[in-house]
């Protein structure tokens, strides 16, 4: 499955993080800087839900874009990386995850729900 991570810059790191973890679980990790839109590529894609992210414009780009197309029903995940309150009220309808300090068993846990989704 081709997985979209959606982030702000300041959570780079542990985007990269998240996207090694699926991509040891099979899964091939579309990146937002890697061509022609990216998200038209991917079947799903996980938020990473920080302060920063929240206010970010693309990100919230992302979501909407994702909300919208039929293609990311039950494949729209956001991963929370700390309190926020301006996180968008629909992404708490969904499937999330509240991120643990290994990122990496995180990023597994994703990749296991994916798979259900399948």
């Amino acid at each position: 499955m081709r997985i979209f991570i959606s982030h702000s810059l300041g959570d780079s790191e542990k985007a990269a993080e998240v996207a090694r973890a699926l991509a040891e679980s099979g899964h091939d990790v579309v990146a937002r800087d890697s061509g022609d839109d990216p998200l038209k590529r991917a079947d799903a894609m996980v938020v990473l839900l920080s302060p920063e992210s929240t206010r970010s414009p693309f990100v919230r780009r992302e979501i909407d874009f994702a909300l919208l197309n039929p293609r990311f029903a039950g494949r729209l995940i956001s991963v929370s990386l700390g309190s926020t309150s301006e996180e968008p009220w629909i992404l708490r309808r969904l499937r999330s995850f509240q991120a643990g300090a290994d990122l990496g068993e995180t990023g597994r846990r994703i990749a296991k729900a994916l798979e259900k989704t399948a």
